[in-house]
């Protein structure tokens, strides 16, 4: 197991915190609280975990129509 602060896990997944805490919340994503720390520095999430529900999600769509709009690399 990997474990990262909560922060550096957003940053990691390339979400925010809400949608991290409700991750986690719903026990898709595996985290651990340290007692006795602060609220902000407390969360320790597991990446792999967050690697596992990545990995479980469905492909992306390939066809342009099924992007949203205006979303496009550059």
């Amino acid at each position: 197991m990997r474990w990262a602060k909560r922060l550096a896990a957003c940053k990691y997944a390339d979400i925010g915190k809400t949608k991290l805490d409700e991750l986690i919340g719903k026990g898709l994503i595996r985290a651990k609280k340290v007692p006795g720390s602060s609220p902000n520095t407390s969360v320790y999430v597991d990446l792999d975990s967050v690697d596992q529900y990545f990995d479980s999600l469905p492909d992306a769509p390939l066809q342009k129509s099924e992007f949203p709009d205006g979303e496009r690399c550059r």
